[in-house]
């Protein structure tokens, strides 16, 4: 091929590629358009956490999305699966998301003497205003152990009754199996256990549902 015929193959190329529109629909979680940022940016989830990144913003379903009066815990990522606190999976998620959210819980194993560090749950559960979430502890072995479960109380300016924020907190149940309810309110968040074993001499396995 001549070398004037490859510099004109060369340019109908460039010319051709400029041409061809980009579609952004199937770009990576994470890559956003000036646009998109300013439309994800101005939700009013988004308008309520301006401490979670538009990424997790953009990943909860368009319910969520609209609501302002929802705290988004850090322990909430894009890729939890998401429950209400009747445990029903949240609409709008993908099928894999749903079907994760179908059981949801953590095994669990202490020692005595000391509360383990918390064993978060596979799924996160969104609150709403006086929502409370149930935990059921058991235990595994033959070693008891005594179970606390997280939960959430709101934080208000003093002296006022608004609401700036929700700060976490732990109920025990004691050293035994059996439910402990905890108040969550208007928060999205992954529950968690801790377990320490209720004899001395060795540790305890346990589990925890909500």
């Amino acid at each position: 091929m001549k070398q004037s015929t490859k510099l004109m193959f060369l340019a109908f190329v460039v010319i051709a590629s400029l041409s061809i529109p980009v579609s952004t629909a199937n770009a990576a979680p994470g890559v956003h358009d000036a646009a998109t940022i300013s439309d994800i940016s101005s939700l009013p989830l988004a308008q309520a956490n301006p401490q979670v990144s538009l990424d997790v913003i953009a990943s909860l379903p368009v319910a969520l999305q609209e609501r302002g009066d929802l705290y988004i815990d850090p322990s909430i990522t894009s890729q939890t699966p998401l429950i209400t606190v009747d445990g029903r999976p949240v609409e709008g998620q993908t099928p894999r998301m749903m079907a994760a959210a179908a059981n949801c819980g953590s095994s669990m194993w202490g020692v005595s003497t000391t509360w383990s560090n918390p064993y978060p749950s596979n799924c996160g559960v969104v609150g709403s205003s006086g929502t409370k979430v149930v935990y059921t502890f058991s235990t595994a072995g033959d070693n008891q152990g005594c179970y606390q479960g997280k939960g959430f109380k709101p934080v208000y300016k003093i002296p006022t009754t608004e609401i700036t924020g929700y700060s976490e907190y732990w109920l025990g149940r004691g050293c035994s199996d059996g439910i402990v309810t905890v108040d969550w309110g208007n928060v999205a968040a992954v529950p968690a256990g801790k377990i320490m074993s209720f004899n001395i001499l060795g540790g305890a396995s346990g589990a925890f549902r909500h």
